[in-house]
Parts: structure tokens; sequence; C-alpha cells
């Protein structure tokens, strides 16, 4: 093997074990790597949005419930009316 051979797989393994140092996660100085973050964002972002479905969902039931409470009393106003001026 040549030396600039030799000197092009030194290089190709210092950038490889740059980009394993920023995608794998390192516990002695507890920084968490690329992979690790991403996946977390991933689970935060899901919860996110679960919990936003939820709220649509909650806030759907409660429209439909106040709009029946409202159509009732509306109803029951248009019967007093009905019945007192009628």
């Amino acid at each position: 093997m040549t030396p600039e051979q030799k000197r092009a797989l030194y290089d190709l393994k210092a950038s490889v074990d740059r980009i394993l140092f920023i995608l794998e996660s390192d516990n002695t100085t507890n920084q968490m790597g690329l992979v690790e973050k991403v996946n977390t964002m991933n689970k935060t972002l899901n919860q996110l949005l679960m919990r936003e479905e939820i709220f649509k969902a909650k806030a759907s039931v409660w429209g439909v419930i106040g709009g029946a409470i409202v159509s009732i009393v509306i109803i029951f106003v248009k019967f007093l009316i009905a019945k007192f001026l009628g």
C-alpha cells in the first residue's frame, strides 16, 4: 500500500469516526447522539399530536352538547311564546 493510500485510508477512518461520534450517544459526557435526539423528538411529536386530537375531540363533544342545550332552550322558548301569545 502506498503512503497516499494509507493517508487516504486514515482520513476516511477519521471521517467515519467523526460521523459515528455525532450519531451515537456518549455516556461519559451524557451527550445525546443524533439518533437518540431524533427518537426523543419523534416520541414528543407523537404525544403532542395525540394530545391535539384529544383536544379536538373534546371540543367537538362540548360543541354538540352546547348546541343541543341551546336548541332545547330555543324550542322551549318558542313553545312558551306560542302558548301565552297564541
